[in-house]
């Protein structure tokens, strides 16, 4: 099982982003059940509206809200409780509450794949898919990056 993050849905689904050939050949290969959140589903929707990528955001739903693309983990109470406890924590290093949630359901799945632009999401003993993306937001303080793991 592999939890798929905002960064690489996008760069699957828009021809023009960098690593969209990168996140493609690699989806492509891919055997592992895809699994991704609510909570990342609405942040790639949204992302790909204000790109101005209207028809790829309803493409995106049909796979994964109606389709059967990924499974699609609805963050808890619990999860989305904790995710705030770490927002507060996190937010001065670029993180948003998305990217919150997503380590707070990939954590508690147990998934031993990662696939995302957010290395804060690396884990030991997790299989970790970097792809360097234009983050959707712009922040003083960026996230730590996919280019620094060095």
């Amino acid at each position: 099982m592999v939890f798929v993050d905002t960064g690489v849905w996008f760069a699957l689904l828009v021809v023009r982003d960098p690593n969209h050939q990168r996140a493609t050949q690699w989806f492509d290969g891919l055997s592992e059940q895809v699994i991704t959140s609510d909570y990342v589903v609405d942040e790639t929707l949204t992302l790909l509206l204000m790109r101005g990528e209207r028809s790829k955001a309803i493409e995106f739903g049909n796979f994964v809200i109606v389709g059967s693309l990924a499974i699609l983990h609805k963050v808890t109470e619990d999860q989305f409780n904790r995710s705030w406890i770490l927002f507060q924590k996190l937010s001065g290093a670029g993180l948003s509450f998305t990217d919150c949630t997503s380590h707070i359901v990939a954590n508690d799945l147990k998934v031993p794949s990662v696939a995302s632009s957010i290395i804060t999401l690396k884990r030991p003993g997790v299989s970790f898919l970097c792809l360097e993306t234009t983050r959707h937001a712009p922040s003083p303080l960026p996230a730590r990056r996919c280019s620094e793991l060095g």
